[in-house]
């Protein structure tokens, strides 16, 4: 999807359409925030990387169902980790962003879960 192609007011539709999936296929104890673009970051307290993985999936096969006027089909890419012990913020984030461009590589419109030493992620 791209602002150059369908236009900002058409980008911001997917912003938003993007936001309330999120809003409705999480707890309310998880926290969804807009990191940038067309970025989003989920954080999901007590929640095991299965268990994440499953929410990820779940989200991602709303948006794919969805269809946009004047645009169609509209997919996610998702990067999913956990939490491990002595884990810092930014090393969490470097590889939650390793493991969507791992998900965008595999061919787009997929999760990719991993934790530290998973390889690639």
């Amino acid at each position: 999807m791209s602002n150059d192609t369908f236009g900002h007011n058409k980008g911001d539709e997917i912003i938003q359409a993007v936001a309330a999936i999120l809003l409705g296929e999480t707890r309310k104890t998880d926290k969804c925030i807009r990191w940038g673009g067309e970025e989003f970051i989920v954080l999901l307290p007590f929640c095991d990387l299965g268990k994440a993985r499953d929410i990820a999936e779940n989200i991602r096969s709303v948006m794919a169902s969805r269809k946009f006027p004047d645009i169609g089909q509209v997919t996610l890419s998702i990067g999913v980790t956990e939490s491990v012990p002595g884990d810092r913020p930014m090393a969490m984030l470097d590889r939650v962003d390793k493991l969507l461009y791992q998900a965008k590589g595999n061919g787009k419109n997929r999760v990719a879960a991993g934790l530290p030493g998973d390889g690639p992620g």
